[in-house]
């Protein structure tokens, strides 16, 4: 369905409910925007602090072949070790 075909249905559907659900499914939408709009600014804050730290300890980081990282993520699940 597009979305054009969504908010078509959507608004002929509104006309068809009583004002009690409406009035509910706009607090329910209202409520999903507000959540992802602090989960994006929650997780920008989130890759701020960490490039502020990486910036502040830049000893602490280390660049690895890819042949490397393989080799690492291999050990990390290998059971017998």
């Amino acid at each position: 369905m597009t979305p054009t075909t969504i908010r078509e249905t959507l608004k002929r559907q509104l006309d068809t409910w009583p004002d009690e659900l409406v009035e509910y499914v706009f607090d329910f939408v209202q409520f999903v925007a507000r959540d992802e709009q602090a989960e994006e600014t929650f997780l920008w804050q989130k890759v701020e602090e960490a490039q502020a730290y990486d910036q502040q300890h830049p000893e602490e980081i280390s660049t690895v072949t890819a042949e490397d990282w393989d080799r690492m993520l291999r050990h990390e699940t290998d059971p017998s070790s």
